[in-house]
């Protein structure tokens, strides 16, 4: 399953290891990874184009992705997601209709394997049903509620805590003209809840209830654009904001973007989940949090929210989240997000909107934990991504340091930065220019600069400027204080400002 899930991409041994044992890892576990992989290959005998592919210390399954149904289900369920957005009804139960006809036998969620592997499949079975869900709020646009009834009762019964399809089911069986069924849904509804989490119905569920027992007709209009309860169909049919930026060059680091992506996946927390990443100015923190979050966008399928917070923080101290969060508002389709609103009226609102919805938000380069608290979502199966010069006091955060990359790491990035067909350098040139970098991915971009700028330059030109023979040469430590500037690369002054570095 684990490579299914990487469909196409490599999965280090200590990956799959991870994913397969919780705890101790056996002494025989390669040996047994071994044995999986030929019996996987002679599963995969007779399909064409599907090959488990092995070395360099990982497996990888490639497949074109529409021969595989979990492939086929997310884009069914992208797609549907898309067409509610439109109105499109009658498209979205097309493609949630498929999406559901993808699943057979039992949940995913039943299956033994240790904790990392074991919270994809619980984020996966959270998609499909959610996916059911979706596909009974496109029937009623429709007209069709009568077919849901029988696949949202199955929801509730696995599921009777989930307050949106006790909803859904209310709705569903008042359109079909059952008043009485709706009423004794939400006294079911009512009860499981108490008894589970020793809470009443929330705020929608209950305007669902008061408009049953009035017989309001606008329970039978499609869209439902009036009324308590209408916030329960925008929430779910709004736009899928897609906002994070291209990834930039990106080299090693695998074992701290896996540590990442295991954390924004999460387990059974009751709160969205908080990965903040910290470092010292240069170090790679963005650049980590991007590769990270664009791993893991797929887990997320009702968007992804960014923004970098270094450009709304005003000169007088405040920290710009009212700016960020009615971007955000309207990112999501909140009709209300153009309307003047205090930032405490904004951060109730994204709550609301947020709290039931899977949503990725990255937030880099934060400068206080005062800035961060009002972008918080609501929803546990959220998570956030924080990147920040210094720690910040953020409850229930997973705090994550990054530091220098490894030399190997820092030369393999210069030299994919750098023009492939400059003169020949002496062996260890790179990886010296990478040491009086301090192996820092903002200095090592900056000597890239440097040397493009000078295409018949070889590295070893480079090299002994920057040593210049004298311990700590002057060129050097500028390059490391450039490096360390908080403005974007763009923004940097020139190298040619760098004693030791001028045109001779």
């Amino acid at each position: 399953m684990t490579l299914v899930l990487n469909l196409n991409r490599p999965v280090p041994l200590d990956r799959l290891t991870a994913a397969l044992w919780d705890g101790e890892v056996p002494r025989s576990s390669i040996s047994n990874l071994r044995s999986y992989a030929k019996e996987l290959r002679q599963a995969l005998s007779g399909a064409d184009a599907v090959q488990l592919v092995g070395g360099g210390g990982a497996y990888q399954l490639t497949a074109a992705p529409e021969q595989i149904d979990l492939m086929c289900f997310e884009r069914a369920v992208r797609d549907g997601r898309m067409s509610l957005a439109r109105a499109d009804y009658a498209a979205a139960v097309t493609h949630l209709s498929r999406a559901q006809s993808l699943w057979h036998g039992p949940s995913v969620s039943s299956l033994s394997c240790g904790r990392l592997l074991t919270a994809r499949l619980d984020a996966l079975n959270e998609q499909r049903l959610s996916a059911v869900e979706d596909l009974a709020e496109a029937r009623l646009g429709i007209g069709r509620s009568a077919e849901s009834v029988t696949d949202i009762r199955v929801l509730v019964a696995e599921e009777p805590l989930r307050e949106r399809a006790w909803g859904l089911l209310m709705r569903t069986l008042y359109m079909a003209g059952d008043a009485a069924g709706a009423l004794a849904a939400y006294a079911e509804a009512r009860e499981h809840l108490a008894d589970g989490l020793g809470i009443d119905p929330g705020t929608e569920l209950r305007s669902i209830h008061q408009a049953v027992l009035r017989r309001d007709p606008r329970l039978t209009r499609y869209p439902m654009q009036a009324g308590p309860w209408a916030g329960a169909v925008g929430a779910f049919c709004s736009p899928v904001p897609k906002q994070l930026p291209r990834p930039a060059l990106f080299v090693g680091r695998s074992h701290e973007t896996g540590a990442l992506c295991a954390a924004l996946r999460g387990g059974d927390d009751d709160f969205a989940r908080i990965v903040a990443v910290g470092g010292n100015p240069g170090t790679g923190k963005s650049a980590l949090a991007l590769h990270a979050a664009h791993a893991v966008r797929a887990e997320f399928p009702d968007g992804q929210l960014y923004a970098d917070l270094a450009g709304v923080a005003a000169p007088d101290g405040a920290s710009g989240a009212d700016q960020v969060i009615g971007w955000f508002l309207r990112a999501l389709g909140d009709p209300g997000a153009e309307s003047p609103m205090r930032l405490g009226e904004a951060t109730t609102r994204f709550r609301s909107i947020t709290a039931d919805l899977r949503l990725l938000v990255v937030l880099d380069n934060a400068s206080a934990a005062t800035q961060v608290r009002p972008l918080l979502p609501a929803g546990r199966a959220c998570a956030v991504l924080v990147t920040s010069r210094r720690a910040l006091d953020l409850d229930h955060a997973w705090q994550f340091t990054v530091r220098g990359l490894p030399e190997a790491d820092a030369v393999a990035l210069l030299e994919r930065l750098v023009d492939a067909r400059r003169p020949a350098a002496t062996p260890g040139a790179a990886a010296q220019i990478a040491r009086h970098c301090a192996y820092v991915p903002r200095a090592l971009r900056a000597a890239a600069r440097w040397l493009s700028d000078r295409p018949g330059c070889p590295l070893d030109q480079l090299a002994d400027l920057l040593a210049d023979n004298g311990g700590e040469p002057e060129a050097a430590r500028a390059l490391r204080a450039l490096a360390s500037l908080s403005a974007p690369e763009s923004a940097l002054p020139p190298l040619e400002n760098i004693p030791g570095l001028q045109e001779t």
